[in-house]
């Protein structure tokens, strides 16, 4: 029956067939921009991972998705991962969506501290604010931020993530 409603919405366009394709149950359900519906579109969209493969298998009802293992530093696609690499343990951890989970940023990582946690922002000298004191994009990337792991992020800035 679901290929009769996969070849109907093909005729009628591309999107609908990759809605009703992505739903479960036969409501229609939006698929996390982390996860893919074609495993080379995973690999080749997905960021190189701190750890781990690049990206995971996900049933979600009846489909079949690849989602980024590592979609941010410190950020993995399920709360075990991300549980084992944040330096709380599950209590740290905030889940995004279904296939997000990430370190919380509750503290700085200045460039002298002799040890930062997976998650941490990293924070100029002086500035113990992770919301106001993160590293610009050049200072991320540059000697201070790489003594760290120090990474850019879409979602929250420069985190550290190795």
């Amino acid at each position: 029956m679901k290929a009769a409603y996969l070849a109907l919405a093909f005729a009628s366009g591309l999107a609908k067939a990759d809605e009703f394709a992505n739903s479960t149950d036969g409501n229609l359900t939006t698929r996390p921009d982390t996860c893919y519906t074609d495993q080379l579109d995973c690999m080749d969209s997905c960021r190189d991972p701190d750890f781990g493969a690049s990206c995971d298998s996900e049933i979600a009802g009846v489909n079949l998705w690849w989602c980024c293992h590592n979609p941010s530093p410190g950020c993995y696609s399920n709360l075990n991962d991300a549980a084992a690499h944040c330096s709380g343990g599950a209590g740290s951890v905030k889940k995004l969506d279904d296939y997000y989970y990430c370190c919380m940023q509750n503290s700085c990582c200045h460039h002298d501290d002799d040890e930062c946690a997976i998650g941490d922002t990293c924070c100029l000298d002086d500035c113990d604010d992770p919301l106001t004191c993160a590293y610009t994009d050049s200072g991320c990337e540059g000697k201070y931020g790489q003594l760290h792991g120090c990474q850019l992020d879409d979602k929250f800035g420069c985190v550290v993530g190795k």
